[in-house]
């Protein structure tokens, strides 16, 4: 007569094998999508390929056509808004691009990834100590600003005056331009250096939730003073004389003591109908921005009245702008 742990061993037995079966038709069912993809893949069309100092790009076919749905409100993807804004830096400024650096869309990705698994992160850790809690998420979160700034290696952030941070964020664009990056790191020696600041502003074709935008600035502060870290550390390193540097020496996290970083909302910013339109808005935004730059430290102190700055802005013909810029660089 069989037992009751007989019966509990045969049913997991049972469970086993039907998990083992599930397992192969699972395995056999994701090389099929794997083979499929890679097919599909094979037979994309790259209608632009073209290389900008730090970055290369290829446009597809499906990126042109979410260009070219002008009545039907199509989206901008992070292919076109990076092809554009380095289009924009290296090809229509007149003045020397060296002055611009442009980040690619995939590092504010990266970037949201950690923010998540983080509040994930603690989520787990109610039970832990506070303080031990604490500990580890700067542990972790040191880490992980490493792991971004290691990606810039051979690029000096502080060599530039103005740094460009596309934001994607549950489906929307916005744009912060970071101006003046080196007055972070930069310690003034009297009160009218001390006073000298860097400014982080911000584009936005819905301008509804500025805490968010606060946030955000926040984060890319955090990633700026940390490339800040690698460059001396660098620096120190390759100093053959052992010579002091007179670069204060900043940790991941902290900020230099006696600076600030402002951060500036336009007032009188054109905002958005359509929610597919912020793409277009946002790539307009630089543009006009850099063809008729203000003074930051004007700004500063001013404020910023993109209105009457950019009196006869529009998007109506950006679609269209974005296609004929297309073809120019278009192999067929």
């Amino acid at each position: 007569m069989e037992t009751a742990v007989q019966r509990i061993q045969g049913g997991a037995g049972v469970a086993f094998e039907r998990r083992i079966k599930r397992g192969e038709s699972e395995g056999i069912m994701l090389k099929t999508i794997k083979k499929s993809r890679k097919k599909f893949v094979g037979k994309k069309k790259a209608v632009v390929k073209v290389r900008f100092p730090f970055y290369s790009f290829s446009l597809y076919e499906e990126d042109i056509r979410k260009i070219d749905k002008v009545n039907d409100q199509g989206f901008l993807n992070d292919s076109v808004v990076d092809f554009f804004l380095n289009h924009l830096v290296f090809h229509l400024l007149d003045e020397s691009p060296s002055r611009v650096h442009v980040f690619p869309s995939a590092l504010w990705y990266f970037m949201k990834g950690h923010q998540d698994h983080d509040r994930e992160e603690d989520e787990d850790k109610i039970s832990v100590r506070s303080e031990v809690s604490d500990l580890i998420k700067i542990q972790n979160h040191e880490y992980k600003l490493k792991q971004l700034t290691l990606s810039l290696e051979g690029i000096d952030l502080f060599d530039f005056d103005y740094l460009l941070f596309p934001i994607f964020n549950n489906g929307h664009w916005s744009l912060i331009l970071v101006c003046q990056p080196y007055l972070l790191t930069f310690a003034g020696t009297n009160a009218e250096e001390e006073n000298l600041s860097a400014a982080f502003i911000i584009f936005d074709s819905d301008m509804k939730n500025e805490p968010q935008h606060f946030n955000n600035a926040g984060t890319l502060a955090d990633f700026i003073k940390a490339q800040h870290k690698i460059v001396v550390d660098r620096s120190q390193r390759e100093s053959s004389e052992g010579k002091t540097n007179t670069v204060p020496d900043l940790t991941i996290l902290d900020k230099p003591k006696g600076l600030n970083y402002s951060v500036v909302l336009p007032v009188g910013m054109p905002q958005q109908l359509h929610a597919a339109d912020s793409g277009v808005f946002m790539l307009e935004y630089a543009e006009r921005f850099f063809t008729n730059t203000p003074n930051t430290q004007t700004i500063l102190e001013n404020g910023f009245d993109f209105a009457a700055t950019y009196p006869d802005f529009s998007v109506d013909q950006k679609r269209r702008e974005l296609m004929e810029v297309i073809r120019q660089f278009s192999a067929y």
